[in-house]
């Protein structure tokens, strides 16, 4: 049975640990239980439902990896988003962890934005995807075309290959500048624009982005090979989707796009039907005005 809405499920054996994540994600308005471990989380999953759970990987009686594999392996469960939490993030973990069906990860040290910004948006996704039965299907997803900004030009060659045979369309910029002319004239779904720019900084590009498209038009992911909190904090808050740190592995690259393109295209959904739903209210209270009886003054 549900539990609520933007309910999420916290699996892990460090008791310390799961009371300062629940504090941190109820002080954000997020309904938070909690499991000690594989096993436990298992029997709570088979009578309640989570919008998102997150997973710690080692953990004793049932660890991370059989219970990813139970929930993708049942009907009933297989659709809960799972962000995985790692002390540490070691490529290969992740990588097994996104190929079992987890949708993203978390490091425990990640600070509050980026695990409230993440689990926010798997959260507003599973809404999304409830309205209307509104899902976005892999081949609607594929017809997205992303944009590469980027001045190192084995970078931006690696990464576009990397995107194209995830089976995007890419098209490429090397300054800022030739960036927001591509934005201007092309139908771009998604950038991932690198913060070191030899032109203009990628956060002015950013907020450049942000002054011409909405989110709901174009999502946008930083790119950086530097690890600086304040700088990541300053380009979500300038309107960034989410960030991914150099070098990433492939299939990391790819299910950060695909769960920020799936976000970006429900958005915009959601937004067209709010459109509609307002013109369809306007125009029949025109038509309402058009019908009233009008009233005449007689002169006796």
């Amino acid at each position: 049975m549900p539990v609520a809405q933007n309910a999420l499920l916290i699996v892990d054996d460090d008791p310390d640990y799961r009371k300062l994540l629940r504090a941190r994600l109820e002080h954000a308005d997020f309904t938070t239980a909690e499991a000690r471990d594989g096993s436990e989380a298992v029997e709570i999953l088979k009578v309640e439902s989570y919008d998102v759970i997150l997973l710690d990987l080692n953990m004793p009686n049932m660890g991370g990896y059989e219970v990813l594999q139970w929930i993708h392996g049942n009907t009933y469960t297989q659709d809960i988003n799972v962000i995985v939490l790692t002390a540490d993030s070691i490529r290969d973990h992740v990588v097994t962890t996104l190929t079992l069906g987890a949708k993203d990860f978390i490091t425990k040290s990640a600070g509050n934005l980026e695990l409230i910004t993440r689990v926010k948006r798997l959260c507003q996704i599973k809404t999304l995807e409830g309205n209307a039965n509104n899902k976005i299907a892999d081949n609607e997803l594929l017809q997205s075309t992303v944009l590469l900004v980027d001045d190192d030009e084995l970078s931006i060659d690696l990464t576009a290959r990397r995107i194209e045979n995830a089976g995007y369309k890419v098209l490429r910029a090397s300054r800022g500048q030739d960036a927001l002319s591509i934005v201007r004239t092309e139908d771009i779904k998604l950038a991932l624009l690198d913060i070191n720019m030899p032109d203009i900084s990628g956060l002015e590009v950013l907020n450049h982005i942000r002054a011409i498209k909405p989110k709901e038009e174009l999502a946008i992911i930083m790119v950086t090979a530097i690890e600086d909190p304040d700088m990541v904090i300053d380009c979500i808050n300038a309107g960034a989707d989410d960030y991914i740190m150099k070098p990433f592995h492939p299939a990391e690259l790819t299910a950060r796009i695909n769960t920020i393109l799936r976000f970006s295209l429900l958005l915009n959904n959601e937004h067209r039907r709010s459109r509609q739903h307002q013109e369809l209210a306007e125009l029949g209270e025109r038509i309402r005005n058009t019908e009233k009886p009008q009233t005449t003054t007689q002169e006796g």
